[in-house]
């Protein structure tokens, strides 16, 4: 995939801008738990948005937590590169605290990326807890770590969520949002 992943590790992408609605310090504080139960693990942070000092605080947490052999914070890509990241990745994370419309999970759902996500109305439209994703509360570090441990665990629950997800975007899905 060109994208400088390592090989034979599950990866967690954050596919969210950088600003504090996003939560990423939440996804950050939840990894230490999620390491410590998982082996090769990881973690990746993208965004759409160029960023200023938010950037700087999140890598700063990353090093704080001593989690920085797990992680990746890519930063900044191009829309076009987004699909790439999805495409490479198991478990899409995505905690803000609210959402209208989540163009970020649809493009993960098509991309067979399973979504651990906060528990919002916009969010139920697509998702049905525990039968192709995880609803979580976005401010709980501990559910959005045990979520995410849950899904690493279970390849096969992946698999079946993955293929739903599919399914669900070709028939409610359309591809200019």
């Amino acid at each position: 995939h060109g994208l400088g992943l390592p090989e034979n590790y599950k990866i967690v992408l954050s596919p969210r801008n950088v600003a504090s609605l996003y939560n990423l310090d939440k996804i950050v504080r939840a990894i230490p738990k999620v390491v410590s139960k998982e082996q090769n693990v990881y973690f990746v942070f993208i965004w759409h948005a160029q960023n200023t000092d938010r950037e700087k605080i999140l890598r700063d947490l990353v090093l704080e937590l001593g989690i920085q052999e797990n992680v990746k914070i890519v930063g900044y890509v191009t829309h076009e590169k987004v699909a790439l990241y999805h495409k490479a990745s198991d478990i899409m994370v995505s905690v803000s605290k609210y959402d209208s419309g989540p163009v970020a999970l649809q493009e993960a759902m098509a991309c067979g990326n399973v979504p651990v996500i906060s528990d919002l109305p916009s969010v139920r439209e697509w998702i049905t807890n525990d039968w192709n994703g995880i609803l979580v509360n976005p401010n709980n570090v501990d559910q959005i770590a045990d979520a995410v441990i849950d899904l690493l665990k279970n390849d096969k629950k992946r698999k079946s969520y993955a293929e739903r997800n599919w399914k669900l975007i070709q028939e409610k899905g359309d591809q200019e949002y």
